[in-house]
């Protein structure tokens, strides 16, 4: 049974440090979701997609359509981290 809920928004306009700071930040471990918007997006290496950064902690729940056009940073706008 759930206690408590704890969300957390943040913007992190498309800043790699962060995303990575928020994702690892230690305070935040009895939080439930982390919803973000602007997340740091790249082109993965080997598949060529928009990708983001996956943390051991957390599992990450983007958008099931994602923009084709333009540069792979702005292929979804939000993000959904669950611990």
């Amino acid at each position: 049974m759930l206690d408590t809920l704890q969300i957390m928004y943040l913007n992190i306009g498309k800043r790699k440090h962060v995303q990575h700071s928020l994702i690892n930040d230690e305070g935040l471990r009895n939080y439930s979701l982390l919803l973000t918007t602007e997340p740091y997006i790249y082109r993965h290496p080997t598949t060529d997609q928009p990708t983001v950064t996956p943390h051991r902690h957390w599992q990450m729940f983007g958008p099931t359509v994602q923009r084709q056009d333009g540069a792979p940073r702005h292929a979804f706008r939000t993000l959904i981290w669950a611990h």
